[in-house]
């Protein structure tokens, strides 16, 4: 059931600035594969979202099955994400997410599952909507599985999805270019 977020309503009315996260491969190979034409997600470690006012929210996505821990989770940030390139067999890369939109956020809505763990955020930004899952892609025999939920944030804007700024590895179609 979706409903507006207790943990996360001081987020709506904010002007989110920019977003960096902590990229993880959807297989660490060889070769470090970033995206896949059958993924449609973004698989993130962990999320700044930046506002126009100088603040930042930092999400995370945790799993541990023997406490019943999991799910969305806002945490203190000891200091904010900042963009490093990854070496050729890095799986983890810090980096802007310009492919997510900027603006002000018209509302948040989030998924419980039944022992009330949030596994699901939609944040709708200027009335496009992001998707936040806790999730992860794993790879097996070259084929892409999705887990739900896990330690990681998959996201999906819309129709258009996140991904294809991985470089010279992929343009994204030109109808979905913004």
């Amino acid at each position: 059931m979706k409903q507006p977020s207790q943990n996360f309503e001081n987020l709506h009315g904010m002007k989110i600035h920019q977003w960096i996260g902590t990229e993880m491969a959807v297989d660490i190979g060889p070769p470090v594969v970033w995206t896949d034409d059958s993924i449609k997600y973004l698989q993130l470690f962990d999320l700044d979202i930046h506002f126009s006012d100088n603040t930042l929210e930092h999400f995370v996505s945790r799993l541990d099955e023997d406490c019943n821990y999991y799910g969305f989770h806002k945490e203190q940030a000891e200091s904010p994400l900042v963009s490093i390139d990854a070496e050729d067999s890095d799986f983890l890369r810090i980096r802007t997410l310009p492919e997510l939109p900027v603006g002000v956020i018209d509302q948040v809505e989030y998924d419980q599952d039944d022992h009330k763990q949030i596994t699901a955020l939609t944040i709708y930004v200027e009335s496009r909507a992001v998707k936040l899952w806790s999730g992860f892609i794993d790879c097996v025999d070259d084929q892409f599985k999705i887990i739900k939920p896990e330690d990681f944030i998959l996201i999906k804007v819309e129709e258009v999805y996140p991904g294809f700024y991985s470089g010279a590895q992929k343009a994204a179609p030109a109808e979905k270019q913004r």
